[in-house]
């Protein structure tokens, strides 16, 4: 994680509620390769809390749930920041399918942690944003994979908050910066092991299954953008596409610009983001509580 980014976490981060850790679970195996996340419940609360689910960024292909955000752990949330296999270990979709696995095995084990199996949310940062829209809501069985455990649990989350991230890879490269080009070039050509400079029919139709934005439809949950306005990594115009489709589709987004913040803002984790973020999410929570 950018060393601004981490800064910002350490310093804007008083911890209102005790938590308990839970660390290295075991939800999935791939052969040798164990799968594992972290967990931290709230401590001495009266209801059961709903489940956050970090999903880390490192243009898919490093990074691992080490990164966490502690910003949000002074809110009533039980949070989860899971591993899953980068781009190096397996192409795309694989790491879809992890993400969806421990969905999978959060949502059947909600009782033995103590947390509402029926509240989860997903957030993520750049690359772990568009991991955490993709799984969020995409409808394609070939998103769902059989990793893991729990087949007959959904992988349906609540709602997505997806910070600095790609929306749409068709556009990407066109769209990305001199600066950013090749980099962007290099990850999501990792991301499928293929060209992606002049893509054929094939790489098209996975470009476009890889793309938050050609998933939208009227069932795909509320989602929260951040983005700032001077990111040369992914350009302003990515999370502006997910916006229109959403608005065209009528259904609830809310979109945050950052006039000031580049792609390794600090800012994003920072009040007063960090507690409108909160809010957004438990608007959602409260909407989905029995009784409301």
């Amino acid at each position: 994680m950018n060393l601004v980014i981490a800064a910002a976490i350490i310093l804007f981060t008083p911890a209102l509620y005790a938590q308990n850790y839970i660390n290295n679970i075991l939800y999935a195996r791939d052969g040798d390769r164990e799968l594992l996340l972290d967990l931290s419940i709230p401590d001495d609360l009266t209801i059961t809390p709903p489940l956050l689910i970090w999903i880390h960024g490192g243009n898919w292909r490093s990074g691992d749930k080490d990164s966490f955000p502690t910003s949000l752990l002074r809110n009533t949330f039980a949070h989860a920041s899971i591993d899953f296999r980068n781009i190096d270990e397996v192409p795309f979709p694989g790491q879809i399918h992890d993400i969806r696995a421990a969905i999978r095995f959060l949502r059947a084990n909600a009782w033995r942690y103590g947390y509402d199996p029926d509240n989860i949310a997903l957030w993520g940062y750049s690359t772990g944003g568009h991991l955490a829209l993709l799984s969020a809501l995409a409808e394609d069985t070939a998103l769902e994979g059989t990793v893991g455990e729990h087949p007959d649990m959904p992988s349906s989350v609540k709602a997505v908050v997806a910070i600095a991230a790609q929306t749409n890879l068709l556009t990407l490269l066109e769209q990305s910066t001199t600066s950013s080009y090749e980099e962007t070039k290099v990850a999501v050509q990792g991301l499928f092991r293929d060209d992606i400079v002049n893509p054929g029919p094939v790489m098209i139709e996975w470009l476009r299954l890889a793309s938050p934005v050609m998933h939208v439809s009227r069932v795909s949950p509320p989602v929260m953008l951040m983005h700032g306005l001077q990111d040369l990594q992914v350009p302003a115009s990515q999370p502006l596409e997910l916006l229109l489709a959403y608005q065209q589709l009528g259904i609830p987004i809310e979109m945050v610009w950052l006039p000031e913040a580049d792609h390794f803002s600090g800012e994003f984790f920072a009040p007063p983001l960090s507690r409108r973020m909160q809010n957004f999410l438990e608007g959602i929570f409260s909407t989905n509580t029995p009784g409301n």
